[in-house]
């Protein structure tokens, strides 16, 4: 091939490389980054910011999805759980908030995919969490230690039991008392006519 045909070949080709479009980010140009507090507490909500941009030009990346996540196991099954998501906006930022539940040590993972990749890309942050405040609720009435609704269900009953037996003692004595009354002067004519005092 002479020279003078493959001079205008490298001159179209650093051309058309130089005026690409650009603004497009791709995977391999999206560059992160996190801003997240070092440490938190349970109970109380933790904010995690993150900037995508480009890293050919640093334009913004926006509409991209950011998924936060945390790994965790049930039943033998480890997988990731998903804290929060957002997206980005026009200047590439998306706020995450979530609420850690857990004290200790969290390995959390941000997921952040743009438009027009399909592949997502990862990043890696750790948030010390303490322990929350403790919380005490009062109640009404009045609690007393290893008492349970049944015993004191069978307590109320033994005095109402025992207030029922009482009453009807009661009520047999006054009968008695009313039929010894009433015989008294019968008792008296029958000692009468037979000549004998009436005791």
């Amino acid at each position: 091939m002479r020279a003078g045909a493959v001079l205008p070949l490298l001159l179209f080709a650093m051309l058309g490389v130089t005026f690409l479009p650009g603004g497009v980010a791709h995977a391999s140009q999206v560059e992160i980054e996190i801003s997240a507090p070092k440490e938190g507490q349970v109970g109380h909500e933790v904010q995690v910011r993150v900037t995508l941009r480009s890293s050919g030009d640093g334009i913004p990346v926006a509409d991209a999805d950011v998924t936060l996540l945390r790994e965790a196991s049930f039943a033998r099954v480890v997988g990731d759980v998903e804290l929060a998501r957002a997206a980005t906006d026009q200047n590439g930022v998306a706020i995450l908030l979530y609420e850690p539940t857990v004290a200790g040590e969290q390995n959390l993972k941000l997921e952040y995919t743009a438009p027009d990749v399909a592949e997502p890309q990862t990043a890696a942050l750790t948030i010390s969490v303490a322990e929350g405040p403790q919380i005490q609720r009062s109640t009404a009435g009045i609690r007393v230690p290893g008492l349970n609704v049944w015993a004191l269900i069978a307590v109320l009953s033994a005095v109402w039991a025992i207030l029922l037996t009482t009453a009807l003692s009661m009520v047999r004595i006054g009968r008695i008392g009313t039929e010894e009354g009433t015989a008294s002067p019968r008792h008296a004519d029958q000692m009468r006519g037979r000549g004998e005092p009436p005791t």
